[in-house]
């Protein structure tokens, strides 16, 4: 009896299956396009063939397919490969959907190629009226972040961010998804691989004075989370104008980006960090420009950094300034590209007279030279 039991619940559980599995009909197709099932096995589906779950397709460079279920219509456009179960998943490539086989329109570019260090601007457009943009960056090793999109013309968008010079160089995916006034989405996965950026290694010998900015205190915890809720809320607007300039008039770079220094106090190696801005060499008190357009979010003495000045360039893009002499404006001022805001120094954790420019873009340090060879 118990057997009969089992076999009964056996029956009645693939008969609720079957009466959940989806059916879909290929009504378009252009090229070769492979279906594949959950096993391995090709199936020879063509225009007006059906197929079930468990199905992959990989469509290539000249090909696509256009298929129809439940109620729903589906695009799976070139390059792309895609699971469907109850309904397609997308893995790679692009793949639209709707109720009515009005597809939302979605093209998007990236540039520079992604690198440590690197900035990298994502831009998506769309002609769908009331389309709504949404993006996130992942990477093989795990862990997710959503991009912000700023609205920057008529159905299109921009989203900035970051690669650290510490970032691995490994495999990422650039998840895309846009959607329109009723059913109808479109989404785009695109894979890359983050390329390494040679970064050079240096030596910096500080002064015994600097020994008691290393040790742990409370107005160090203090300031560091100040900094980072300054670094946490930018202005929705791009306040920046073309191409950045250079802070100072006259440039000599003695401590490039990325460079991989260890610090040395009384002849003792105490620490090794990446340089996450430029420093130039500038005596004490030479006058230090805005490199664009801003608002002035910190303008205060900090033990590390020294008298600390972080100009909000808009849409997640800061400019920050260490070790500062004295400080020109205010928090809170409005600042044009050329300006005077401070003079250079040695405060905080310096060896001598310098300025160190940082550019944060999307809660990471990226390359201010960059900002100056190219327009974001």
């Amino acid at each position: 009896m118990r057997k009969i039991g089992l076999l009964a619940c056996a029956l009645l559980f693939c008969a609720v299956a079957s009466l959940h599995a989806s059916s879909f009909t290929v009504y378009a197709m252009t090229g070769s396009v492979r279906f594949r099932t959950q096993a391995g096995e090709q199936l020879q589906v063509g225009v007006n063939g059906t197929f079930g779950d468990g199905v992959t397709i990989r469509t290539y460079r000249d090909s696509s397919v256009s298929f129809t279920g439940d109620g729903h219509y589906y695009r799976v456009y070139s390059s792309s490969l895609v699971k469907v179960e109850s309904e397609p998943s997308l893995l790679y490539g692009k793949i639209s959907g709707s109720v009515d086989e009005q597809f939302v329109d979605l093209h998007f570019y990236y540039l520079p190629a992604p690198a440590q260090g690197k900035t990298m601007k994502v831009v998506v457009r769309s002609s769908t009226r009331a389309v709504e943009v949404r993006s996130f960056l992942s990477s093989e090793s795990g862990g997710t972040r959503e991009l912000t999109m700023y609205r920057i013309g008529q159905g299109t968008f921009r989203a900035l961010t970051g690669f650290d010079c510490e970032a691995p160089p490994i495999r990422y995916m650039l998840r895309i998804s846009a959607s329109g006034d009723g059913a109808g989405y479109t989404r785009v996965i695109y894979p890359f691989y983050l390329r390494e950026t040679p970064f050079p290694s240096g030596k910096v010998t500080l002064p015994p004075e600097t020994a008691p900015l290393f040790e742990p205190s409370e107005r160090k915890k203090q300031e560091t989370r100040h900094l980072s809720e300054v670094l946490a809320h930018s202005d929705p607007r791009s306040l920046w104008e073309g191409t950045f300039s250079y802070p100072l008039e006259e440039l000599e770079v003695i401590s490039a980006f990325g460079k991989r220094r260890s610090y040395y106090l009384g002849g003792r190696r105490i620490i090794v960090r990446y340089h996450r801005g430029i420093d130039f060499r500038a005596v004490q008190g030479t006058p230090v420009f805005a490199p664009n357009n801003g608002v002035v979010s910190l303008a205060r003495s900090r033990l590390s950094t020294g008298n600390t000045l972080v100009i909000d360039h808009g849409q997640g893009v800061f400019s920050l300034f260490f070790h500062l002499d004295s400080i020109s404006v205010a928090e809170g001022a409005e600042v044009r590209t050329g300006d005077r805001i401070a003079e250079a120094g040695s405060t905080g954790i310096a060896a001598g007279p310098h300025l160190h420019w940082g550019v944060f873009v999307d809660g990471t340090y990226v390359d201010p030279e960059d900002w100056v060879k190219r327009s974001f």
